[in-house]
C-alpha cells in the first residue's frame, strides 16, 4: 500500500504547485 499512498500524495502536491504559477501569469497578462 506504500506505493499507492505515494502517488496519491504527489498528485495533490503537484496540483498546488501548478496552480501557484498559473495565478501569477493571470495577473501578469492582464
Amino acid at each position: 500500500d506504500p506505493s499507492y499512498r505515494l502517488p496519491t500524495t504527489t498528485r495533490p502536491r503537484h496540483y498546488a504547485v501548478t496552480l501557484t504559477p498559473y495565478f501569477d501569469v493571470v495577473p501578469a497578462g492582464v
